[in-house]
């Protein structure tokens, strides 16, 4: 399917340049603000030079004008160079973080509750409510400690989060998706995980890593609805590692697609709940 790049990224709220042959073939209306007069057509600026010995993907930082940017560049085969600037230093906080605090909070005060109620209330105790509160309070507590992750992770800066180190990707692979498999059958999901790479080396941070590959999967499940089907499957393709992970759920429309990266869906929810 050929790339779409104005359906994708017009209504990104990042600055997305595809480079051809070092002329711009397309960039978002974030991308004119901060290159004011630049047209698709015209040579790329001087502040988007990538080494024509660069092994993609790529991130570098530079300035453009005042303002300190991280740039990130992919290979996107026939439609060129896919680069994407994010300013350096910007904040993390906002209504994301707002909406963590309250749900802190109400998962604090459930726990609470269900902790009272596993105190006996006189004569012989109810074996199977102490049971059923006792799995609500590890739940809950279970929440908190997720919900905790969520805050450290958001307050965390880049230099501090990314600490890459050898990795056996297939290895890495084999052990999440087993875990994976076991938690999808219990929820009455169909999993399934195919490759046929025994060992992967590769360098990468193996928690973010495993933040990602998760969130993907939760998605995924969201996708395919109950009883549904997915999966994931590992592949080495020109030289890299390819993680796929699919769902059998109906897909996103065109304009479910050009909501997801427009101001709309800018405040990125941080409710274990609501997916990432």
């Amino acid at each position: 399917m050929e790339l779409d790049p104005a359906q994708l990224f017009d209504g990104f709220p990042e600055p997305v340049l595809l480079l051809e042959e070092g002329t711009v073939r397309y960039r978002n209306p974030a991308a004119g603000r901060v290159f004011p007069g630049l047209r698709e057509g015209d040579r790329a600026p001087e502040e988007l030079a990538v080494p024509t010995d660069a092994e993609f993907p790529i991130v570098c930082t530079g300035r453009v004008g005042a303002r300190s940017f991280r740039m990130s560049v992919q290979d996107v085969g026939r439609e060129g160079l896919l680069a994407v600037l994010r300013p350096e230093h910007e904040a993390a906080a906002g209504p994301g973080l707002e909406k963590l605090a309250l749900r802190l909070r109400q998962e604090t005060a459930g726990l609470a509750a269900s902790l009272q109620r596993l105190e006996p209330a006189g004569g012989e105790s109810d074996q199977k409510k102490r049971k059923k509160y006792l799995a609500a309070a590890n739940q809950g507590l279970y929440r908190l400690l997720r919900l905790a992750d969520h805050l450290e992770f958001a307050d965390a800066r880049d230099q501090d989060l990314y600490r890459p180190a050898p990795l056996d990707m297939a290895g890495f692979c084999r052990e999440l998706f087993r875990e994976v498999e076991s938690v999808c059958a219990m929820s009455g999901y169909r999993f399934s995980y195919e490759t046929e790479l025994v060992t992967l080396l590769t360098v990468g941070d193996e928690a973010l890593l495993r933040r990602l590959v998760l969130s993907l999967v939760s998605n995924a499940m969201k996708a395919a609805g109950a009883g549904g089907a997915l999966g994931a499957r590992l592949a080495k393709r020109r030289g890299r590692a390819v993680l796929t992970v699919w769902d059998r759920g109906k897909g996103l429309e065109a304009e479910d697609l050009a909501r997801l990266f427009g101001g709309e869906a800018r405040g990125v929810s941080m409710d274990p709940g609501e997916g990432l």
